[in-house]
């Protein structure tokens, strides 16, 4: 198949791609993992019961165990037996040994502390 030619318009007899840049390869450092102050912490959450008594029993097991647990009350109206509150890459991991120990259930899970509203212990 040829190409018509019209009057000024000229065809391009080979075809210019602009050139590929290819970045140098980075001699920089990776940037290390940020403070785990800076991280949003996740709640690891042991259980929520409605009776303040079996939460605190709950929570003391779990520090008998050697865990940092609290319990916080929270807007639902329950109990929130916290195992540990650490930044979420760090609780998914410590949630996963506590379950495979167990040490809590395996329906434990993570959540971020915006409906917990006041801690009750310890």
């Amino acid at each position: 198949m040829e190409l018509e030619r019209r009057p000024g318009l000229e065809l391009p007899t080979e075809r210019a791609d602009p050139p590929i840049s290819v970045p140098a390869p980075s001699t920089a450092e990776p940037e290390p993992p940020k403070p785990a102050s800076t991280r949003p912490l996740a709640y690891i959450v042991a259980a929520t019961v409605d009776e303040e008594r079996r939460a605190l029993a709950l929570s003391a097991a779990l520090r008998d165990k050697g865990y940092p647990s609290e319990v916080h009350w929270s807007d639902s109206g329950f109990f929130v037996v916290i195992l540990d509150r650490l930044p979420a890459d760090e609780a998914r991991r410590k949630r996963d040994e506590a379950v495979t120990a167990g040490d809590v259930p395996g329906d434990c899970y993570l959540i971020r502390g915006t409906s917990l509203s006041r801690k009750v212990s310890p």
